[in-house]
């Protein structure tokens, strides 16, 4: 039976990270200085402020002062930019363990006419970045790859840019980025493949660049994106909150059956956000005002599991892919169950988050299995062991949803790769 109670916590969510990386970026490059209030105090957050910085953007106050984590987001941050890119050189800036953040540091190199280096943690270095420094090598860039990515002393020119394919955004976000952030030169035609995977993250960046750029930065034309460079202008900016952490909170209210609300407002628009709207949809969840749910009419009950025959919920997790364990835990506890379609990029998240989130809903005693290439139905059966605590593989998603479900993690400490918070927010 799901456990109830009266009491209403509310959450402080941490600023979006992906915005965050995105208005540093801009920030960092802009002609002026910038007041960017509200966002991630996250350890991807602080190695890219560091990175900026290092590359030459005048980041005050400085990383310790200005990102508290003890807080739930960061103070304001003044940054005075670079107008135009960095000039680069000899430089080797650390991206960290965030995929976002290497992607868009290499993308930023390559419009630097000293050219720099970009490193990160042997996971992150691991990942596939091979369809982004491909495009640059066919567009002339010189690039060096082992233990880190170096980029040569050249820039980009303008003109047309076939985005490439991959399984990622990131990397025509980091172009996108690139091309505004020049300082001079001819337009960029930026020309996207026709599958763009999450093309949500891709919109939240050119967003992002008319906030600091102005509305003739940036345009669709046809089957491509007129970007014209800039450099970008001082700015004062807020960062929305982080809706993939607000799904780890909407689905304990779902399991514990109480209400739940926010102390401020995540984006719309925001790729994650169809996730709330989704168990709006579904009955799971109502809406009572802006930032505040409460159980909806659909009964969740994980003691009487085999008793429905209702069919499954589905799912689509290509375009939010950051939602997917906190769906897992929702899905072994739902009596009807939810096919999880679009998992395939899910294998090359911080860890093979595919195979995780199929250990975790066994784990909480759900059937697993595979209906169709690329989907998963996730449906309780049993009551699984709770004895061990669960592998996280480092993956501060799968931690953070499997403290949601009530397991003990063998890694509490990964989850400030993005909420730093998460353990005080989760004690509400």
């Amino acid at each position: 039976m799901s456990l109830q109670s009266t009491h209403h916590p509310r959450i402080d969510l941490p600023g979006c990270k992906s915005a965050s990386a995105r208005a540093l970026i801009l920030a960092s490059c802009a002609s002026g200085r910038s007041s960017l209030s509200g966002l991630s105090n996250s350890e991807d957050t602080r190695h890219l402020a560091a990175a900026l910085a290092t590359l030459g953007a005048g980041i005050h106050p400085d990383l310790e002062s200005g990102f508290d984590s003890s807080s739930a987001v960061s103070g304001e941050i003044e940054i005075e930019g670079m107008s135009g890119p960095p000039i680069g050189g000899e430089l080797m800036v650390d991206a960290g363990e965030a995929a976002t953040n290497l992607r868009l540091l290499v993308a930023l190199a390559s419009i630097s006419p000293g050219g720099f280096g970009v490193c990160g943690s042997p996971g992150l270095m691991g990942r596939p970045h091979s369809p982004l420094l491909d495009f640059l090598v066919d567009m002339g860039q010189s690039i060096e790859v082992g233990e880190h990515i170096k980029v040569g002393p050249w820039a980009l020119p303008g003109g047309d840019w076939l985005c490439p394919a991959g399984a990622s955004s990131q990397f025509h976000s980091g172009l996108a980025l690139a091309a505004v952030c020049r300082s001079a030169g001819e337009e960029v035609r930026l020309h996207l493949p026709p599958d763009l995977p999450s093309p949500g993250y891709f919109e939240l960046t050119i967003d992002t660049i008319l906030d600091f750029c102005g509305e003739r930065s940036a345009a669709v034309v046809g089957d491509y994106v007129l970007l014209r460079p800039g450099p970008p202008q001082p700015c004062k900016w807020e960062c929305p909150a982080d809706a993939s952490a607000a799904s780890f909170f909407l689905v304990r209210a779902i399991l514990e059956q109480r209400p739940v609300s926010f102390a401020r407002p995540w984006s719309p628009s925001h790729p994650e956000a169809c996730f709330a709207t989704w168990l709006l949809e579904q009955g799971l969840l109502c809406e009572e005002s802006a930032g505040q749910f409460d159980v909806g009419e659909r009964s969740i009950d994980a003691a009487n599991v085999t008793s429905s025959s209702a069919t499954s919920l589905e799912f689509n997790v290509d375009a939010c892919p950051d939602v997917a364990p906190a769906l897992a835990v929702l899905a072994a506890h739902l009596p009807s169950g939810v096919v999880i379609s679009g998992v395939g990029r899910l294998r090359f998240k911080e860890s093979d988050r595919f195979s995780g989130i199929s250990r975790l809903a066994t784990r909480l005693g759900a059937e697993v299995g595979e209906p169709t290439s690329g989907s998963l139905l996730i449906k309780p059966t049993a009551t699984g062991s709770r004895q061990q605590a669960f592998v996280t593989d480092g993956d501060h998603r799968l931690a953070m949803a499997a403290a949601v479900a009530g397991l003990e993690v063998d890694d509490r400490a990964c989850v400030a790769k993005s909420f730093p918070g998460f353990w005080q927010e989760l004690l509400k």
